[in-house]
């Protein structure tokens, strides 16, 4: 009788454990929320500096500074950015100038009018035209010198940009790629730059245009509308070293120059800002 009376309790300890344990499973939380990060660039801000051969000193000599600040509409798409030009002279401010860049683009939401503007009005425009979803034709002005010109774009079986020819001025730029459909050589006039990259986010890659080659100083070779995949790490004799946030986007960079006939100098110092929204899902 004794080992009926124990054999039932232990039975009956087991089942409320069961019991409880059941509860328990059913009152569980739910995993929390899922966490997703937008970044939008906000400001990119360019110290650029004199080569010492140049500026006849060891220390970096401030040429100038390129600051960008990005202007959003409600819909989170880019409004407009306000471009800003500071003139050093002995690492101080001696002027500055400020500028305007707006864009319009078509019904399919591919850029068709980029323009900058200063206090007095418009100063440069670009104009492009599509043939179905290519750039066909890029038509630039400027307009306070009154000069213009127009180029057409060429592509290959891939529908990649191969060539730009350049009526009324001497511009031809020829592109390469390699296997991963990223351009590894741009032949301006003739000249080769080598292009390579990281594996990272470009910060312009939402926007309807594209500042990279601006930030490289050579920005008139590929139309704005032009978008890199990812950063550019070297191109031509200009070497750019990155530092980066855990969006895998840029968020300082060291750009090196090295001239035929001088040494390798720190060119450009830039630093890149963004506005982070958080969805949780």
């Amino acid at each position: 009788m004794k080992k009926i009376v124990t054999s039932t309790l232990i039975a009956s300890i087991v089942l409320l454990f069961a019991s409880c344990s059941s509860d328990d499973s059913s009152t569980t939380p739910p995993p929390p929320p899922t966490v997703t990060s937008t970044y939008s660039i906000s400001k990119v801000h360019q110290i650029n500096f004199f080569d010492p051969t140049e500026a006849k000193t060891e220390e970096p000599l401030i040429r100038s500074a390129n600051i960008f600040d990005f202007n959003y509409k409600e819909d989170a798409s880019l409004s407009f950015i306000t471009y800003t030009i500071d003139y050093y002279k002995d690492n101080k401010i001696e002027n500055s100038a400020a500028y305007k860049m707006e864009h319009n683009l078509n019904q399919e939401g591919k850029l068709i009018y980029y323009g900058i503007s200063d206090d007095t009005g418009l100063y440069l425009k670009h104009l492009y035209t599509y043939d179905k979803d290519l750039l066909a034709s890029e038509h630039y002005t400027m307009l306070k010198q009154n000069f213009s010109y127009e180029s057409k774009f060429t592509y290959n079986a891939k529908n990649q940009l191969i060539k730009r020819e350049s009526q009324d001025v001497i511009l031809l730029g020829e592109f390469s790629y390699d296997n991963a459909n990223k351009i590894n050589n741009i032949k301006r006039n003739g000249e080769n730059h080598k292009v390579t990259h990281d594996n990272k986010q470009n910060p312009f890659g939402p926007l309807p245009y594209d500042l990279t080659m601006e930030i490289l100083k050579d920005n008139n070779i590929l139309p704005f509308s032009y978008h890199f995949a990812n950063n550019i790490t070297t191109y031509g004799n200009r070497t750019v070293e990155y530092t980066y946030n855990e969006g895998d986007l840029p968020t300082k960079a060291s750009m090196y120059y090295k001239p035929e006939d001088g040494p390798k100098y720190l060119a450009s110092e830039i630093t890149y800002s963004y506005t982070i929204k958080e969805t949780k899902q």
